[in-house]
């Protein structure tokens, strides 16, 4: 699969999964595939139990659906709650969507209450309409987050961006090929800027091979809406195992414009707990930084344990 000008696989919003299994990304001009949800802006709280949200690609919405509530600026989860009903109705000059939840909604700002704009659309992508000033809260359903993915015995080769960026539960990445990458062949991790989400849990990551990926090779970490960090643990049970990480930290042309970027290194973990990175094998390139394999932000983790890796052909731990 090529792509020019765009991500080569996009799935969004699924109750089950997609399984991506002996496939080839090729030559692609943005990230290899791009799996999970999207947040909907919080229009307005007209009763204790009743929100309004943007009416896009949300046409999914079931009673019975467990809703979650964001902070929009700090990206912490303020409540979850299930769908007791739902319907269209007019907002300002557009249509929205009415949801009923079935217990009381803790609702900070809304796209009415900030006085926003009615156009929808993600931080990085509003011109400046959509600062951390502005965001409201965010609500995303739970239940059509493709959960349970599987990406196996892929190929992403010889592409600008990234391979995968993935927003779900229960994924499994194994006995993939990432190789001549500019950015990380896997990201996780909640994204505002994007209004991309939810983050990650449950995932494994196991029996991969990743050469010549010059930025971070893994990157476990959250954006804010300007693409900086944010200091909520919301990443939990991360399974990095019997991956081969080789000539990993070469130079790149294209700009550190994420975090993911910065770092010319294996894997960093920021915003997460519970995770494991065992077994590895690393072999950084000739022309890489001197840093560690793995780097961990302690401020914003807990819980990461590393054992059996090999640095070099040497044991390696943090």
């Amino acid at each position: 699969m090529m792509s020019v000008n765009a991500d080569a696989f996009f799935s969004k919003r699924m109750r089950q999964g997609p399984e991506v299994r002996g496939c080839r990304f090729e030559k692609m001009d943005d990230d290899g595939g791009n799996i999970g949800s999207t947040n909907l802006r919080v229009l307005s709280h007209p009763s204790h139990n009743t929100i309004l949200m943007d009416l896009k690609n949300n046409h999914l919405v079931e009673v019975g659906d467990r809703f979650q509530i964001t902070d929009g600026a700090t990206g912490v989860v303020t409540q979850t709650t299930r769908v007791s009903s739902a319907r269209i109705v007019k907002w300002r000059d557009r249509y929205a969507l009415e949801v009923t939840m079935d217990d009381p909604l803790e609702i900070s700002h809304t796209v009415d209450s900030l006085s926003a704009s009615s156009d929808y659309g993600p931080p990085v992508k509003s011109k400046g309409a959509v600062t951390e000033s502005s965001v409201p809260d965010l609500a995303l359903d739970l239940d059509t987050i493709c959960e349970g993915l599987v990406i196996e015995d892929c190929h992403i080769i010889d592409s600008r961006v990234r391979g995968f960026r993935l927003y779900t539960k229960g994924a499994k990445i194994l006995n993939n090929h990432f190789e001549n990458l500019a950015k990380p062949g896997i990201t996780l991790g909640q994204s505002l800027s994007w209004f991309e989400g939810p983050s990650a849990v449950d995932i494994l990551i196991e029996g991969n091979t990743f050469s010549r990926v010059r930025s971070t090779n893994i990157y476990i970490g959250d954006f804010s809406v300007a693409i900086g960090p944010l200091s909520v643990v919301d990443n939990h049970n991360i399974r990095i195992t019997g991956n081969r990480f080789q000539d990993y930290g070469g130079p790149f042309a294209d700009g550190p414009k994420y975090l993911e970027a910065l770092l010319s290194t294996a894997i960093i973990v920021r915003n997460a707990s519970d995770v494991l990175i065992e077994n590895n094998e690393f072999f950084p390139s000739d022309m890489a930084p001197s840093l560690d394999p793995v780097i961990v932000d302690s401020s914003s983790t807990s819980s990461i344990t590393l054992n059996g890796n090999l640095f070099e052909g040497d044991t390696w731990d943090l």
